[in-house]
This record gives structure tokens, C-alpha cells and sequence, in this order.
């Protein structure tokens, strides 16, 4: 009986520090949202589906981690940099992305995100 306790502890601890996602873990969880959405994206005026959205920002974030742009080849990106600096306008144009929901309302991209991120570190 004496042993219980600190297994329990051990495994309390072990299960409390699995849950913690890495920016990279987070940036692909984010990406499925995108995916899974079935949302328009709207980049550049154009609307996108939410499959080709989500490849956009992916080349996007693999084209960064490459040096381009504002960041260093082979740095990391955190998912705050993620979500600011490659998901939410065009590196390019510097216009805004958008989504467009089921009602027809946009709604800023970087918005959406950071509401998904909140749901997702609540979620761990």
C-alpha cells in the first residue's frame, strides 16, 4: 500500500507533462482546423477552400523555415509567429487574409486562429 501513493504521483506527473504541445505540434493542429473548416479563405481577393488554404499556409511556414522572408534558416517559428507573420495576410501584397463563415460574414483569419489556439491549449 505504501508504494500507491508515489506511483500515482509518478504517473500524475508524467500525464500532466505529456499534454504539453510543442509550437510545432500547435502550428499543425492549427492547420487541420484550417483543413477540416470547409470555410472560404479569403486571400488576396480571391476565395480559396479551406484544403487550399490549408497548403497555402503550410508552403508558406516551410518556405519560412527555410530563411525567407523575416526569419532565419533553421529557426524555429513559435506559433504566435506562426499565426502573426505567415497565416494572417500576404507576405507579398501585405493584404489581410479573411475566412468567410456559413453566414457569409469574414471574419479576420488571424482572429479565427488565435480563437482555435486558445481552444486547443484549453483542450490539453
Amino acid at each position: 500500500m505504501y508504494y500507491i501513493k508515489p506511483l500515482l504521483l509518478i504517473l500524475f506527473c508524467q500525464t500532466l507533462f505529456a499534454g504539453a504541445l510543442t509550437d510545432k505540434q500547435m502550428i499543425e493542429k492549427l492547420l487541420v482546423e484550417v483543413e477540416n473548416s470547409e470555410l472560404t479563405f479569403i486571400r488576396n481577393g480571391k476565395e480559396h477552400s479551406s484544403k487550399a488554404a490549408r497548403s497555402h499556409l503550410e508552403y508558406k511556414y516551410k518556405y519560412v523555415l527555410k530563411g525567407f522572408w523575416f526569419w532565419q534558416k533553421g529557426s524555429a517559428v513559435d506559433v504566435t509567429t506562426f499565426i502573426e507573420k505567415i497565416a494572417s495576410g500576404s507576405s507579398t501584397t501585405g493584404k489581410e487574409y479573411f475566412i468567410k463563415d456559413k453566414t457569409g460574414k469574414l471574419i479576420p483569419t488571424k482572429k479565427w486562429l488565435k480563437d482555435k489556439l486558445i481552444k486547443i491549449k484549453s483542450s490539453q
